[in-house]
């Protein structure tokens, strides 16, 4: 057990529930994704498990690729950030 929730359960009841691979992700999933990563990390395995339909994989892809996409700052460098990188 980790935190109080069994992943062994966790990995049956995704497997049952069947992945929901084509559809649109809605309000609803993107709330638990981020609610799940802040509670648990990125324990995807652990977080699909609050994802109704989707696997550990679609929430990795959608956290990093989608989710951060959204918040990303766009546009000409400042100059604190140069200095971060030398």
């Amino acid at each position: 057990k980790k935190k109080g929730f069994d992943l062994d359960g966790a990995i049956v009841a995704a497997h049952q529930r069947g992945t929901t691979a084509g559809e649109r992700w809605t309000q609803e999933e993107n709330d638990a994704l981020a609610a799940a990563v802040e509670e648990h990390g990125h324990n995807w395995t652990l977080i699909a498990a609050f994802v109704a339909g989707r696997t550990a994989e679609q929430c990795s892809y959608r956290w990093y690729y989608q989710h951060a996409y959204v918040y990303a700052k766009r546009g000409p460098w400042e100059s604190y950030e140069d200095g971060l990188l030398t």
